[in-house]
């Protein structure tokens, strides 16, 4: 056979190969293709250690020894317990075989008689007054002396008696009743006073209810005049809401009356209250109330409340004021001042005692004045103008007169 191959076949091989060789120098110059291949990943167990010795935990000595130190300790406190409730129930009936002694008894003493003490002798009253006769009872006069006769006779008055009898006759010279008193009989009782009975109410109608204004009348007014306790003064007030009869048919006090009142100075002893007593109601008619009624709270207190001021700062600090400055003329006194010196002989000890400022001491007196005129100090009370007061009527006000008129 030939070698010869014709061209034909030769040809397609090469134009293979040569397109082979084109696409991979088009690789290679491309560098998006070469992002698209991507490469082998590494081995990580490639240069890891491999363990060829099996590794063996060993146990903490120390701690096993703790341990077992602990659990000796308290099998240790387990038996001395045990032991020591042993003994107890061995000591118990020990107990029980107690030795008993037996002392033997007292000799008998013959007793000895009693000292009787001599009988002390009765002092005798020598100049004791002569006994009165017994007296003669109304009984043995009415039946003669054969019954007076059989009767046994009276034994004569003791000593405390005869005291009682000359104590009821010397009481009793000055009023006839008491001069015919008998010894030994006892004084009458003394009259008994009778007691005074309360006089019974009697319920009774109202007297022209239409025109009567009773005690216990509520009335609304606004304040006018600013209330200020500081010194004693005088108020008015405007009636808010008007005030009828009774039985609610007449209008006694319309909207605009005015109320006028007086009041204390100073809180006294009421916290935040003022007195204020409300003697004068004046209509817008011309009608004229006397009426002395106090005022109250909403709620029916007494007294008005309001503002209260202590006035502790004013009271504090003006204390404190002549107080540090009394501290600094003691203080300057004693820095600068002469020194006394006092010397014991016995001991022979000498005192320096620094210099007694005579105006410190009279600045600590004004100190000590302001404070006590602080502490009576009286609050202050104040009550606006334009609040709204409450009067409670005390006594029943009759209109009889002033609605006849109209």
């Amino acid at each position: 056979m030939s070698n010869n191959f014709p061209p034909d076949y030769d040809e397609p091989a090469r134009g293979t190969q040569s397109a082979a060789d084109q696409r991979s120098s088009a690789a290679d110059g491309n560098p998006y293709m070469r992002q698209n291949e991507q490469a082998s990943p590494p081995d990580l167990d490639a240069a890891a250690p491999t363990l060829t010795v099996n590794e063996v935990r060993q146990l903490n000595r120390k701690a096993m020894l703790f341990l077992g130190g602990i659990v000796g300790l308290l099998l240790l406190m387990a038996f001395w317990f045990m032991s020591s409730l042993s003994n107890r129930e061995k000591a118990a009936p020990k107990k029980a075989g107690a030795e008993v002694v037996t002392t033997p008894d007292l000799p008998q003493v013959t007793p000895q008689p009693a000292l009787v003490e001599p009988a002390q002798p009765i002092d005798v009253v020598q100049n004791a007054p002569p006994l009165p006769p017994p007296p003669q009872s109304s009984y043995d006069d009415g039946y003669g002396d054969d019954m007076g006769a059989s009767r046994a006779p009276l034994p004569p008055p003791s000593l405390t008696e005869r005291r009682i009898a000359d104590g009821g006759g010397q009481a009793g010279q000055g009023s006839g009743a008491t001069q015919g008193m008998v010894p030994g009989m006892m004084q009458p009782p003394a009259p008994i006073q009778a007691e005074v009975t309360k006089p019974r109410t009697v319920a009774k109608l109202l007297n022209n209810p239409d025109a009567l204004m009773v005690r216990g009348t509520y009335i609304r007014c606004v304040l006018e005049t600013r209330i200020v306790t500081d010194v004693p003064g005088y108020t008015s007030c405007l009636v808010a809401e008007p005030v009828y009869s009774v039985n609610g048919r007449s209008l006694l006090f319309p909207k605009g009356t005015k109320l006028l009142g007086q009041y204390g100075g100073g809180g006294g002893g009421a916290r935040e209250r003022v007195a204020v007593v409300w003697d004068r109601a004046i209509t817008p008619q011309g009608v004229d109330v006397t009426m002395a009624s106090p005022g109250i709270d909403n709620l029916g207190g007494a007294g008005h409340p309001g503002q209260y001021d202590a006035h502790w700062g004013s009271r504090i600090s003006s204390a404190i004021l002549i107080s540090m400055v009394s501290d600094l003329f003691k203080y300057m006194g004693e820095k600068n001042g002469p020194t006394t010196g006092v010397v014991y002989p016995q001991s022979g000890v000498v005192i320096e005692q620094p210099y007694q400022s005579n105006t410190a001491q009279t600045v600590q007196q004004l100190a000590q004045q302001a404070l006590q005129e602080g502490a009576n100090q009286r609050p202050t009370i104040t009550i606006n103008n334009g609040s709204i007061l409450s009067v409670y009527v005390s006594q029943d006000v009759d209109f009889t007169g002033v609605l006849r008129s109209r």
